[in-house]
C-alpha cells in the first residue's frame, strides 16, 4: 500500500527529461484541458549545448570530408547575423557534429550541423547567425584584396602597377578566394603592388596614379589649427 501512494504521489510531479529553459506556458488555471491534447504545459528548450543547422555549397564537400578526419576536426565559430564573419570576435566556438548523407539536388547545397558549448547563452533557439568553417590553414601565403582579382575569357588576372606607375596585366592562378581576401598561388609576388579600384578602365600598358585615401593625405598649412598663445600668420 506505501508502494502504491508513493507511485500515485509521483504522478502530481513532472520530472523534464533535460536540463533547459521554461518557455511561456501553454495551459492557464481555468483552462479546458482533455487527454487528447497534443499541445502540452510548456516547452522546455535545451540551451547547453546548442546546435546550428547551416548549409555550404557542394563544391566545399571534398574540403571538409577532408578536415574531418584529421584529429581535432574542423573548426567552426558563430558570428551575430549581419556581420562580417572574421571582422569581430565570435559568440562561440563549437565543433561539427553531422554531415549530411545526400546534397539538396534543387539548390546544389549540402546541410551541416555544428554543435556549441553556448556557456554565455548568446546563442538562442530560433535565431539567425553567421557561420564561418575553417577546414585549413595555410601558411605563408600570398594574399590580395578580393577586389584585385579580376575575370576574363582567359581565366584570372590582376593588374600589377610597376615603379614607373604602368600597369601590366598579369595572369594568375587563386587557390582560395572569400570576403576578406584571395591566395594567389602564382603570378604575383609578395611586395607587388595591384590595382584594387577602377580596373574596368585600364588597359595593358596604361599609366595609373595611385590615390590615397583621405585620412592618410596631410591637410594644407591653412587649414592646420594654430598652437596655443599663437596666431596663425596671414598669406
Amino acid at each position: 500500500m506505501i508502494d502504491t501512494a508513493q507511485t500515485q504521489l509521483s504522478y502530481t510531479s513532472i520530472t523534464s527529461p533535460l536540463e533547459g529553459r521554461v518557455g511561456i506556458r501553454l495551459v492557464d488555471m481555468g483552462n479546458i484541458v482533455h487527454a487528447a491534447d497534443t499541445n502540452g504545459l510548456l516547452v522546455i528548450t535545451q540551451l547547453q549545448p546548442i546546435s546550428v543547422v547551416f548549409n555550404l555549397p557542394q563544391q566545399a564537400l571534398p574540403q571538409v570530408v577532408a578536415a574531418q578526419r584529421e584529429a581535432s576536426g574542423p573548426e567552426i565559430m558563430a558570428y551575430t547575423q549581419g556581420t562580417e564573419a572574421g571582422r569581430g570576435p565570435p559568440l562561440d566556438q563549437g565543433t561539427l557534429t553531422v554531415l549530411d548523407n545526400q546534397i539538396d539536388p534543387t539548390t546544389g547545397t549540402l546541410k551541416l550541423k555544428a554543435t556549441f558549448p553556448n556557456q554565455a547563452s548568446t546563442l538562442w533557439p530560433g535565431g539567425f547567425v553567421g557561420v564561418r568553417l575553417r577546414v585549413d590553414t595555410v601558411h605563408d601565403a600570398t594574399v590580395v584584396p578580393q577586389a584585385a582579382v579580376q575575370r576574363g575569357p582567359r581565366g584570372s588576372f590582376v593588374y600589377v602597377i610597376d615603379p614607373d606607375s604602368t600597369v601590366h596585366r598579369r595572369s594568375v592562378t587563386i587557390g582560395y578566394e572569400d570576403d576578406l581576401g584571395a591566395i594567389v598561388t602564382s603570378g604575383v609576388e609578395p611586395g607587388d603592388h595591384v590595382v584594387i579600384d577602377g580596373a574596368s578602365r585600364l588597359t595593358d600598358g596604361a599609366k595609373v596614379s595611385v590615390v590615397r585615401p583621405a585620412a592618410e593625405t596631410p591637410s594644407p598649412g591653412i587649414n592646420r589649427p594654430a598652437a596655443p598663445g599663437t596666431r596663425p600668420r596671414g598669406g
